[in-house]
C-alpha cells in the first residue's frame, strides 16, 4: 500500500526535484496534489507531474524520490511510508 501524500510531502518532493534539476524547468502539479496544496483535501494517493520541457535528469530522479522520505512525525496508519527521524 502506498503512503498518503500530504502538503508537507508534496513540498518535500518539489524541493528534491529542484535539487535534482540540472537546468531550468517548470513542474506542473495536477490532480490530487493541487487539491492538497490548496487545502481542499488533506492527502492524496499520488502526485501527478508534468515537466516543461521534458527533463531526463528529473525523470530519472523520480524512482529514488518515490522511496519513503524522512519526516518529523512518526509513521501512522494514514501515512505508513513516513520514516520517523531521530530527535
Amino acid at each position: 500500500m502506498r503512503a498518503l501524500v500530504d502538503a508537507t510531502r508534496v513540498r518535500e518532493l518539489m524541493r528534491a526535484l529542484g535539487r535534482a534539476a540540472q537546468r531550468p524547468a517548470r513542474v506542473y502539479l495536477t490532480g490530487g496534489a493541487t487539491a492538497v496544496l490548496h487545502g481542499w483535501r488533506s492527502s492524496t494517493i499520488d502526485v501527478d507531474l508534468k515537466f516543461v520541457p521534458d527533463d531526463d535528469a528529473l525523470l530519472r530522479a523520480i524512482p529514488d524520490l518515490k522511496r519513503p522520505m524522512p519526516c518529523a512525525r512518526r509513521s501512522t496508519r494514514s501515512n505508513p511510508g513516513c520514516i520517523a527521524t531521530p530527535p
